[in-house]
């Protein structure tokens, strides 16, 4: 739907895929990996101006380099995209995509790991507050600086304008 845009802002965007036998117990474990590994280069909950602007400094030094955080322990947005072609392997000269889950069990795991993403990294307090289908909030009195966990709607062909401070990407398997 090209006159729907989701936005985040300073944040992480998740790419998913599953695989043939991916299970809920692998799903619960990647959301706890994804939640607590210590890899990201964002500002923690609570950082002041000086150390937000840090994580954008382009100096290098590590005097100005921040520590890398949890997700769980920053208060970024997040947007998880699925991306089914990431289960896809070369053979020959063409791509196949045999390991994929088969895409009703993938629909159910995915939205099972956005359900277990919002509920980990969303206050308590707030989850009640009402959603649409990809996560955007729908209430008008959403609390000022509540973080986003917004999520692409799986099968569907999606695109991203994406800025960020340089590549930085990283492969969660489970």
């Amino acid at each position: 739907n090209v006159s729907r845009y989701a936005t985040i802002g300073d944040g992480v965007v998740v790419h998913v895929a599953f695989l043939q036998g991916a299970t809920e117990a692998a799903i619960d474990a990647a959301v706890k990996q994804l939640c607590a590994t210590r890899v990201f280069l964002i500002p923690p909950i609570g950082a002041t101006e000086e150390q937000r602007a840090a994580v954008t400094a382009t100096d290098g030094t590590a005097a100005t380099r921040p520590k890398p955080v949890a997700l769980g322990e920053s208060d970024c947005d997040v947007l998880v995209v699925p991306q089914a072609t990431m289960a896809g392997k070369p053979k020959g000269k063409v791509m196949q995509y045999h390991g994929q889950a088969p895409k009703d069990d993938a629909l159910a795991l995915y939205g099972r790991f956005c359900a277990q993403l919002r509920s980990a990294l969303v206050p308590a307090e707030h989850q009640s507050i009402p959603i649409d289908a990809n996560g955007a909030y729908t209430a008008e009195d959403v609390p000022a600086g509540l973080r986003k966990v917004l999520y692409g709607t799986y099968g569907n062909r999606q695109g991203l304008d994406l800025s960020s401070p340089g590549p930085f990407t990283h492969l969660f398997e489970s």
